[in-house]
């Protein structure tokens, strides 16, 4: 039996205290939690913790010597399965997602995610996923379109610039250095529809949109590319032309590649 420590009632499982909290105390686990010093700290440097093991991220023991788990590699079945319930707890217990969101805002957390994203970038580690939800349906269908007629080797990898910037381009014609960049109208702000001054995505205007852009193609250029891009409407107008134009140029043999 588990006691509420406000109104000492008593409850089979502590997932009942604390719903007894949030819906009859009117406040949420944390703040109970806070109140009656129930919260988990760190060990080493007594950080608020969500874990069970008594450490936070920076402090836990990740030595093979007392790692039990060191070096060992899930079933891809069982880690499947393991998805699939995160998924449906994230869904259903709103004690649990209040217990992530907060652990993803500490300050620390925060600042572990940050420079593990900076190494593993700067070390080339991070691959293309083309399933990944910056990659339009738009330009996924552009470089499937693209593929079908190009007989050579294309794909989408990481580039490193010669100042250290990893850039994945749309489309890459690998044998002859060409890349093809397919612009969505709204997202690389079509200077056909938007003006200079328009605020077009988290606070950016066109004109930061257009010079971050030259800046890609430059760094793109001077790795040895030939960069062309395509703006979605305009593909979306004439598809067939560009396939077309695309087959004349690159395609064809004898072209001048």
């Amino acid at each position: 039996m588990v006691e509420c420590l406000i109104c000492h009632k008593f409850f089979t499982t502590k997932g009942g205290v604390i719903r007894h909290v949030r819906y009859t105390h009117k406040i949420s686990s944390l703040e109970y939690k806070h109140i009656f010093n129930l919260l988990n700290c760190c060990k080493t440097c007594g950080v608020i913790i969500y874990n069970k093991n008594g450490y936070c991220i920076s402090h836990r023991d990740c030595s093979k010597e007392n790692n039990s788990f060191f070096g060992k590699k899930q079933l891809p079945e069982k880690m499947k399965a393991a998805g699939q319930k995160i998924k449906k707890k994230w869904k259903e217990d709103e004690n649990y997602r209040d217990r992530i969101v907060k652990f993803r805002q500490l300050l620390e957390q925060r600042l572990v995610c940050s420079k593990r994203m900076i190494r593993t970038w700067k070390e080339g580690k991070l691959h293309s996923n083309l399933n990944h939800l910056n990659e339009s349906k738009a330009e996924k269908q552009f470089f499937s379109d693209l593929k079908n007629i190009y007989v050579s080797k294309i794909e989408k990898k990481h580039i490193k610039s010669e100042d250290g910037h990893w850039i994945i381009p749309d489309v890459i014609l690998v044998d002859i250095n060409h890349i093809i960049e397919f612009y969505g109208d709204f997202w690389h702000a079509n200077p056909k529809i938007y003006k200079p001054e328009d605020i077009i995505h988290h606070k950016i205007k066109a004109k930061e949109i257009w010079e971050r852009d030259k800046e890609r193609i430059e760094r793109l250029e001077k790795l040895g590319y030939f960069v062309h891009t395509v703006w979605q409407s305009e593909y979306k107008n004439d598809k067939a032309g560009f396939l077309e134009w695309f087959e004349n140029y690159f395609c064809r043999e004898g072209c001048i590649f």
